[in-house]
Order: C-alpha cells, then structure tokens, then sequence
C-alpha cells in the first residue's frame, strides 16, 4: 500500500520485484528493470525530484497530466493520462497480490 508521507516528505516508491514506480523520480536510484512511473497527484511531496528535463513516460489521471504540462511545459509525448484509473489501481494489486 501507498501512502501519502504529507509535511513536505517525499513519498515515492517503487514497488519491489515489478517494473513499477509511484511518484519516484530518481532514475539513479531505481533499478533498471523499472520502467513504468505513475503519478498519483500533483501535491510538492508527490512530484519532489521531477523535472522539466525528465524524459521517461509518465501514466497519470487526465487532470493530473494538464497540472503537469501547465506547471513543467514538458514534452506531451512522455505524459499519458490514463481515463479510467480504477483500471491501473487494479492491476496493480494484482501485481502486487502475485508477489506476496
């Protein structure tokens, strides 16, 4: 489970033994079978580390990609807002179910 370390604490993470990250935006220190960055939000603890340079795919909620684009001007091509989020939210627990 991913919770929100809130007071200014960056709160990303990546999930063990997937190719997943959640809100975790220092390349050097993810392993390099990960591949898949997820944005939950736009709060400062959530995209602490994230760049205008940054330059992987990033898969988020429609609103939370507009916020991106506004407050970064990154390139559109790495930003993909996923319509129906319960959909990523159920693979991931599945995901996560199998590992455990």
């Amino acid at each position: 489970m991913l919770v929100s370390g809130g007071m200014g604490r960056s709160c990303g993470s990546v999930l063990a033994g997937t190719p997943i990250a959640v809100d975790f935006w220092s390349v050097r220190q993810c392993p390099p079978s990960v591949h898949l960055f997820f944005l939950t939000h736009m709060h400062a603890d959530h995209i602490e580390g994230l760049t205008p340079s940054w330059n992987r795919p990033i898969y988020c909620t429609p609103i939370t990609k507009k916020l991106l684009l506004h407050k970064f001007q990154v390139v559109k091509l790495h930003i993909f807002g996923i319509a129906d989020i319960r959909i990523v939210w159920l693979a991931i627990v599945l995901i996560t179910a199998v590992l455990f």
